[in-house]
């Protein structure tokens, strides 16, 4: 039940007819074209669509890969596999993911409305094994996705670019080990933790540089949707004469 669709399957098996046989006599060579795929199973509280998807497999390897949506968010994307001394049954996934207004929507990033304008490719690795929590990794250049925050002045034009990484693992709640934003009036690094609901729960900066008046730690404290978090900054420097604040 992990997925529905058709599958239009080539395969060339080559096996001696022995007996007994052992497993490495077996050789095959797959290839398969799946349409009209739909999961609920593999990212649970969300559905995965795709119109067609490409499966190779042989003797040392499977992939399926293709374009499709997982909710709102398109991706195009890769999961691959050995299927040779593989105990632990690890496999990856790479590929890339749409960032806009529906990515933050999907996933429930309680930002203030008009944060996103645009769209921007990210660059996204995941690692699953069988009984670990996935690990994820994510980057982009940020081309064609605008970035707002008003209560800082700041703003990211679409035609700019800059430097994004999320990484961590896909728990319950997901746990954002590492966040870090390069662009031309901000940066920032530090990790987030969220509820098991999946909004803010505490985000500690380690260092936010805003423009020329802001080089200071700081923490956000998620109050519940809708509430603007609360802001803590516990050194550093600012100079007000030179702030952006709106």
């Amino acid at each position: 039940d992990l997925a529905d669709g058709q599958a239009e399957v080539t395969a060339l098996i080559d096996l001696p007819l022995i007996r007994p046989m052992a497993p490495s006599d077996l050789r095959f060579a797959v290839t398969a074209r799946l349409r009209d795929v739909q999961s609920t199973q593999i990212m649970p509280g969300r559905t995965l669509r795709a119109a067609a998807l490409d499966l190779r497999a042989d003797t040392t390897s499977l992939s399926i890969g293709g374009k499709g949506l997982l909710g709102d968010v398109p991706f195009d994307a890769t999961w691959s596999t050995t299927l040779k001394d593989n105990t632990r049954g690890e496999s990856q996934v790479r590929g890339t993911v749409t960032l806009s207004q529906a990515f933050a929507d999907e996933f429930r990033l309680d930002l203030p409305p008009g944060t996103f304008s645009g769209a921007a490719q990210g660059q996204i690795a995941l690692d699953l094994s069988r009984d670990g929590t996935p690990r994820f990794n994510l980057t982009s250049d940020l081309a064609g996705l605008g970035l707002s925050v008003p209560p800082l002045g700041w703003s990211l034009p679409r035609a700019s670019r800059g430097k994004l990484e999320v990484r961590g693992s896909l728990g319950t709640p997901v746990a954002v080990d590492r966040i870090a934003l390069e662009a031309p009036g901000m940066n920032l690094t530090g990790a987030i933790e969220l509820t098991p609901e999946g909004q803010l729960g505490t985000a500690r900066l380690d260092r936010v540089r805003a423009g020329d008046w802001l080089d200071a730690p700081v923490t956000l404290t998620g109050r519940g949707a809708g509430r603007v978090p609360a802001i803590a900054v516990t050194g550093g420097t600012a100079d007000m004469r030179r702030s952006t604040l709106g």
